[in-house]
């Protein structure tokens, strides 16, 4: 990496941004799409599982960024596509249900 890089994986990895795992399967029937889809659904989850801890009651909505971690590992067993990733997330804003 160039000096520009490591500074902003630096700041990546300060204690603002949370580390968080998640899978996610797609069926191989799908066609090409599916290795796509399973990475969306990895995604996903490794943003729920790295919030989770955070918010004990389910916010309205999160905005923030998600920056792709480590290589992400895909691999097909039993008919699905299995994907494996590690995200950093950093949230901005959180909105809550509103109670009347």
């Amino acid at each position: 990496m160039d000096d520009l890089e490591s500074a902003r994986r630096a700041a990546w990895e300060s204690g603002a941004a949370l580390l968080s795992q998640g899978e996610g399967t797609a069926s191989v029937m799908k066609g090409p799409a599916a290795k796509s889809l399973s990475f969306q659904d990895a995604v996903r989850d490794a943003i729920r599982r790295g919030l989770r801890d955070r918010y004990l009651d389910a916010p309205r909505q999160i905005s923030g960024d998600a920056v792709l971690w480590d290589d992400p590992q895909s691999f097909v067993r039993s008919g699905v596509y299995q994907t494996a990733v590690k995200v950093r997330i950093l949230v901005r804003e959180v909105v809550s249900y509103r109670i009347f």
